[in-house]
């Protein structure tokens, strides 16, 4: 079986690229009779002739044209294996585990996110979405490095945090629901007549406390994607991120309730979100990152 080498495919790509083998050569920071030889060699354990040398410039041949695209996706495999094992050799972590709250909106920090992918495209990011004090709880057990964690008590859960930006909630319901025509606040006592619908804790999880659950006995999702489409045909209200149900707001699909719980002359209500992260476990280099990427969102004004 003909072995090749690795540095014979980036040779022939630089002479591809370069169009000359001198070209290449300087590119490569090499000799020229070593560009030359290496592909002479390829050439010859190929049988294929790749560079036609008649002209001033080494054109690609017919046969050299079709290995080409292989020739490029090789070098994009080594280029990625050289890059993985380096960052391995290097301490960086394989995969990290972000918990986030079930219904904050990500949307704030796909910019970072991307930015993260970019610095490190070997490393798996998992998001673990769960419902307040259940997303801490993961971060304490240590089933997670990082959290975006929507926590409104002072206490800290044990955890290390810093406020980085604020999440906009609405309580809403269907412009066909009852509540929908009551005209300026709604009461608890009027709440408490109809159907809630509320995101589910884990089992075993915290009990859900500042967002209030109003009484009665309310219906708990595991998904999200389940409990809109009941929301949307009147069954019950929630309380929701704004960015999250923009666009069935706009259509008038859902109306905000105005309760004096909150604001005395609006239904959103603001809830500080933390980056939280455990101050006696160690993180790699892909996690100490990340989590100063996090922290330095604030500063930038909300903004990735």
């Amino acid at each position: 079986m003909t072995e090749y080498r690795w540095e014979q495919v980036e040779d022939f790509l630089a002479v591809a690229d370069n169009g000359s083998f001198g070209a290449a050569a300087r590119a490569a920071g090499k000799e020229p009779s070593a560009i030359s030889h290496s592909i002479r060699k390829l050439e010859a354990q190929t049988g294929l002739t790749l560079f036609d040398r008649s002209g001033y410039r080494a054109a690609l041949t017919g046969a050299g044209l079709m290995i080409l695209p292989r020739a490029r996706r090789i070098a994009e495999e080594l280029a990625a294996f050289r890059s993985h094992t380096a960052n391995l050799a290097s301490g960086t972590e394989a995969q990290i585990t972000v918990a986030t709250d079930l219904i904050f909106p990500m949307a704030k920090f796909t910019g970072l996110f991307a930015e993260f992918r970019a610095q490190f495209p070997d490393v798996e990011l998992r998001f673990r979405n769960l419902v307040m004090e259940d997303a801490a709880r993961i971060l304490l057990e240590g089933q997670a490095q990082l959290g975006i964690l929507m926590l409104q008590s002072d206490e800290s859960l044990g955890l290390e945090r810093q406020l980085v930006t604020t999440a906009e909630l609405s309580m809403v319901v269907a412009a066909s629901h009852p509540l929908a025509a009551i005209r300026g606040p709604v009461t608890p006592n009027d709440l408490r007549e109809h159907l809630q619908l509320v995101p589910m804790m884990e089992p075993g999880g915290a009990i859900l406390r500042d967002l209030g659950v109003f009484g009665g006995a309310p219906w708990r999702f595991e998904q999200l994607s389940a409990m809109l489409p009941m929301l949307k045909q009147g069954l019950g209200y929630t309380i929701l991120p704004d960015a999250m149900i923009a666009a069935e707001l706009e259509a008038g699909e859902l109306v905000r309730l105005e309760t004096p719980a909150w604001s005395a002359e609006a239904a959103t209500y603001q809830v500080p979100v933390h980056v939280a992260w455990r101050g006696d476990a160690a993180m790699g280099p892909a996690a100490s990152w990340l989590l100063t990427k996090l922290r330095s969102f604030r500063v930038q004004g909300g903004e990735p």
